[in-house]
Formats: C-alpha cells, structure tokens, sequence
C-alpha cells in the first residue's frame, strides 16, 4: 500500500532542504570594511569648489534636510531630518535604505526593571536623520564629497533609542548623480 522507499526519499529531502533553508536564513550580512564604507560614500566631482558645495547643499536641501551649518572654508554641511512617525519604512532620496547598526543607547531594559510603569524609555517615538558632507578641493577644477548619513531612534523624552550609520549603496548613488547633475547645471549657465 505503502511505498516506503518513496517515503524514505520523500522525507530525506524534506530534511534536507528544511536544512538547507535554516541555514541561508542563518546568514548575518558581511560588514563592510573602512575602504568599503570609503568607497559607497565618497565621490569625486568636476567643477569649481564653490559650484560643487552649492551643488550639494541644494540636493541636501531638496530632500527636506534642515541644515544647521555650512562652512564654506572647512567644506562642511550639516544637516538633519525628522520624522515623528518611526513606524514608517526608512527612506532617503525616495528608496528604502540599508542600515549598518553601528551602536546602540544600551536602553534595553534586558528583563530589568527601568522604574517605569511603560515601555516608552524603549521604545522609538521618532527618528532623526543627520547628514553631514565634506568638500575637497582635489585640484583647481575637482573636489572630492564625502557624505554620512546617520538614523537615531529617539524616545518620547528625547533619549537616543537605536543609532544606525547609513551605508546603501544605491542611495549613495543617487545622491552623487543629483549633486552631479546640480554641478553640471550650476557650471553651464557660469559657462565653465
């Protein structure tokens, strides 16, 4: 009635791919080295130094970054965005992004009391994005940009939850061609 040889066969593969599938599930994602890191997030550009720092600045400005500081002569732009809906799907230039977790506040309670009655010292009310892009000069007509991208999870009382360096590779892209596209713009009505 029974084919047990089939069954056998049957449950050998079951076993098998049971297996197969725990340990592809298991796979932490390779960390990426110093140059690694270098190379997703740094870009060379053609064009004046001033050009390409305004460049920047307005593609910065363009995706609703708040910027905090600009020095012109170090080649510094800081800036931040908030989200008060942490529950939302990480974004930046329109596309999810990739977090490297780089450290956390230490704020888990690990079965530990906190002295609060609720979560809420836990938990992420909303998130912080800060973005900080140096410029520099290569040589008189090249400047190298360099950009960060950091997400803090912040509590209802302001204490930094979860804090994640940003390393996708194709946000870096995207934003490198639309600081390019800017220079490019920014250079052609100065004819250079």
């Amino acid at each position: 009635m029974f084919n047990t040889k089939k069954m056998k066969c049957g449950f050998t593969a079951t076993i098998i791919f049971s297996t197969l599938l725990m340990l592809t599930a298991c796979q932490t994602v390779p960390q990426l080295t110093d140059m690694q890191k270098r190379q997703i997030t740094t870009q060379d550009f053609n064009g004046s130094y001033d050009n390409i720092l305004v460049a920047t600045q307005s593609v910065i400005q363009d995706h609703q970054y708040v910027i905090s500081q600009i020095d012109k002569d170090a080649g510094l732009i800081v800036a931040q965005k908030t989200n008060d809906n942490a529950q939302t799907q990480r974004t930046f230039l329109g596309m999810p992004v990739t977090v490297t977790s780089s450290s956390s506040s230490g704020f888990s309670n690990n079965g530990f009391s906190n002295g609060f009655s609720d979560n809420s010292l836990n938990t992420v009310n909303t998130n912080v994005l800060s973005l900080s892009a140096t410029i520099t000069p290569i040589t008189k007509t090249s400047s190298e940009v360099r950009i960060s991208i950091q997400e803090q999870g912040l509590n209802t009382r302001g204490g930094i939850v979860t804090s994640n360096q940003i390393y996708d590779q194709q946000t870096f892209q995207n934003l490198f061609s639309e600081i390019g596209v800017e220079i490019q713009r920014r250079e052609a009505i100065q004819g250079n």
